[in-house]
Formats: structure tokens, sequence, C-alpha cells
């Protein structure tokens, strides 16, 4: 190595000196700092990584809370629409159950009777509700009308009892003694 470099001149010699030193100083500079700037890129790549999948964790999770939040508020719309359209009202129950019964066996072409009402006050339920005792007389078919036409009532109108207190073979008639129950939010 002595002798290649006796065969070299001064300024040879120099500017072979002078790229020793500027490839020691990159080697340093590789050494105490590029690398660190490359784990240091490193690490930061591997926070964005981790950032980006708590985003899409956080952003899948909101995305659910909105649909839960959206299910929600659809509820609370089918429930107004349940207070307003099938529940009597509180305030108006009596007079509103008593017409439409009477509205009732007006379509059916029956008389309407006498008809007890059974309110129950103070309960724990949030849903309360009205029962209506009343005996019918006629024949089969028309009962069969009369049932059909309290089921397919618009609003919360249940028949709970229906007992047969007297059936005449001969003429086909039938008398009922039904209990009608008509529900409201208390």
């Amino acid at each position: 190595m002595q002798e290649i470099i006796s065969l070299l001149r001064h300024k040879e010699r120099r500017t072979v000196g002078i790229l020793c030193i500027l490839a020691a100083v990159a080697l340093l500079f590789y050494v105490f700092f590029a690398r660190g700037v490359k784990g240091n890129y490193s690490r930061t790549q591997r926070e964005l990584n981790t950032a980006e999948r708590n985003y899409q964790e956080s952003d899948s999770l909101r995305n659910d809370n909105k649909v839960e939040w959206l299910q929600w508020e659809q509820t609370d719309t089918d429930l107004e629409e349940l207070r307003s359209k099938y529940f009597y009202t509180r305030e108006t129950i009596s007079q509103d159950l008593r017409q439409d019964i009477e509205d009732i066996f007006a379509g059916i072409g029956i008389p309407t009777p006498d008809i007890r009402y059974d309110y129950r006050e103070n309960t724990k339920e949030k849903i309360a509700k009205v029962t209506t005792t009343f005996q019918i007389s006629g024949p089969y078919h028309l009962m069969k009308r009369f049932v059909h036409s309290v089921e397919k009532f618009s609003k919360f109108l249940i028949v709970e009892k229906i007992d047969f207190t007297d059936i005449n073979m001969q003429s086909g008639g039938l008398k009922l003694k039904i209990v009608l129950a008509g529900y409201y939010e208390d």
C-alpha cells in the first residue's frame, strides 16, 4: 500500500487524503445521524400505523354508534306513532272509547247494549287499560262480524274475554258476555 502511495504525486496524495477524510465524515455522518434518522423514521412509521388502526377502530365505532342512534330515533318515532294513532289518551279515553264501541255496533247493525266500564287508576304500569263488559245477542254471523270489527280496529281495543251465556240450537242465536279492553298511556 505504501508503494502505491509513493507512486502518487504530492497533489494526488492530497486529493486522496481529502477523499479519505470525506469518506470518514460520511461514515461518521451515517453512524451518528443517518442511522438515528432511519430509526426515527421507522419509529414514526410504526406510530403512524398504530394511529391509522386506532382511527379505523374509532371510525368503525363511531359509525356503529351512529347506526344505533338512528335506530333509537326510529324507535322514538315509532313510539310517538303508537301514542298518537293506537293508544287512547288519558284525558279523553272515556268519551273516545264509548264512541268507538258505539261506532262498531252501528257498523254491524247491532243496537248498543248497556255497557259497564271499569277504570283502573294508580297502577304502577305505564300502560293502563279500561275494560268494558256487556252482553249481546244475535246470530253467529253477526257475532263473528263484531269480533272481526274489534280485531281490525285501528286503536288498541282488544277482546279480552268471550263467555257464551246462551246458545239457541234451533235459531242459531248466541248470547255472549264480552269483555273489551282499551289501552292508554298512564
